[in-house]
């Protein structure tokens, strides 16, 4: 014990000795000219500085990782005022001053030599901030890793986890991780391991099925890693059948938020999807999206741009009566993302049938945003889809009196705009749609009002 007090004494006195011998040279070198004072601040001053902050750093966060040499030092200046102190009661009490010096002494001895003061700082922040701590702790790992095996480690290890006994509340552990620092994760491993042609298919499969298995551990992560890769829109991972098929498996969930993320995922799986024909799995998953029975799927399957048209519409259609938050940045991001992308088609090439639907379903959001009766998100919902999808009413609408007499060729309007609804007119021509809806008296006077 007593040899190996003096091997960490020599090694703290080493550092301070190092330490000292640059604080010297700074202020040798500070009477010389502005370049010799310039270089000494980037070569020693900053590095110096950095030093001292890692050395201080268990001196304020007793349950931080960083640690020097000088740091037992500096523990110990912290001891000598309560050695005074102890030696000053022990005199004007007049206590046992033998013992009391030996106790103050070891106690000086220990915070010098083993930092005994920082470990009952860590006991007593355990105790107090248990959970605190291993939010931090699994934090400070989660970005530790460097590599991809390290991550595909780490989420293996995640069900395990949420089924350990010694934490209290697993998910509650993991909770902040869950937001955004995990999916984030996550929906890039998953991209890397898709899109690297330096992995064999074994390990893709591999990697992919990990990473599955850590998102449903836990709803919440489910969810945030929906809609981080609804964020990222990243082509390769709604590519991927193993991902889009866990996120058809909760279109029908009893969590909202949920079911519309999972519905936008494979949403934008189909609009991305070129040939499904070599994976007979995708077959299920465009026919339910789509709600087309096997008939009509059969019918259209040679027809990318009427595929597409009729995933547009249904998709809008479900996003017409969703209810988000509008001031909440996330939901419109994921509105406009999934729109923005389900919009790119040839609507020329579509099939008559459908470009009917689309017009007849033009026409009811017109009179929904035209309806002051309506409940307001119903009217912006309306509002952010027809600003959407005018890129595709527009060129099939060019030469009639159908067509946007405004703002046809400017970029989306996602801000809902009363005084503009004159931007969507009614689809009237016949060839497109029955009649169109009524709209209501009161609403013909208010749009007046607006034009003039």
């Amino acid at each position: 014990m007593f040899l190996q007090h003096m091997v960490h004494s020599l090694h703290t006195f080493l550092h301070l000795s190092i330490f000292l011998f640059l604080l010297g040279l700074i202020a040798v070198t500070s009477s010389g000219g502005a370049l010799i004072i310039v270089a000494v601040n980037l070569y020693i001053a900053i590095p110096l500085i950095l030093y001292l902050k890692y050395s201080l750093m268990p001196y304020f966060h007793p349950h931080s990782l960083y640690s020097t040499p000088l740091s037992g030092f500096l523990f110990s200046l912290r001891a000598v005022p309560r050695l005074g102190l102890s030696l000053f009661r022990a005199i004007t009490r007049r206590d046992d001053f033998g013992d009391t010096l030996w106790n103050s002494g070891s106690s000086f001895e220990g915070s010098w030599l083993t930092l005994d003061y920082a470990v009952l700082e860590v006991e007593k922040f355990t105790e107090t901030h248990s959970s605190t701590l291993d939010v931090a702790a699994i934090s400070w790992l989660l970005t530790s890793l460097g590599q991809d095996q390290e991550l595909e480690q780490f989420l293996a290890g995640i069900p395990g986890f949420y089924t350990s006994k010694r934490v209290e509340d697993p998910a509650q552990v993991l909770r902040v991780l869950n937001a955004n620092l995990l999916p984030r994760a996550i929906v890039s491993f998953m991209d890397r391991s898709l899109s690297s042609e330096l992995f064999s298919d074994n390990t893709v499969h591999k990697r992919i099925r990990v990473s599955l298995k850590a998102m449903e551990t836990d709803p919440y992560l489910l969810q945030r890693t929906f809609y981080h890769a609804l964020c990222s829109g990243q082509a390769v991972i709604f590519k991927c059948i193993d991902f889009v098929r866990v996120a058809d498996r909760y279109t029908d969930d009893v969590d909202p938020d949920l079911c519309c993320l999972a519905k936008c995922i494979v949403a934008i799986a189909i609009s991305r999807l070129n040939d499904h024909g070599s994976d007979e799995r995708w077959d299920g998953i465009v026919q339910r999206g789509l709600k087309w029975s096997q008939s009509q799927l059969t019918e259209h399957s040679g027809q990318r741009d009427s595929v597409k048209l009729r995933n547009l519409i249904q998709t809008a259609r479900e996003l017409s009566a969703a209810h988000p938050d509008y001031d909440d940045p996330s939901a419109r991001a994921i509105f406009n993302n999934t729109l923005g992308a389900v919009r790119q088609l040839n609507i020329e090439n579509a099939s008559h049938q459908l470009r009917r639907e689309f017009c007849e379903f033009w026409n009811q959001l017109v009179g929904l945003m035209q309806d002051l009766r309506r409940a307001p998100v119903v009217r912006s919902n309306a509002m952010r889809i027809l600003s959407l999808t005018r890129s595709i009413y527009v060129p099939l609408h060019a030469g009639t009196e159908s067509r946007c007499f405004a703002f046809a060729d400017s970029t989306d309007d996602l801000n809902f705009a009363p005084q503009k609804a004159a931007t969507y007119p009614l689809c009237t021509v016949p060839t497109h749609c029955r009649s169109p809806p009524p709209v209501p008296e009161d609403v013909i006077a208010t749009h007046s009002d607006w034009e003039t």
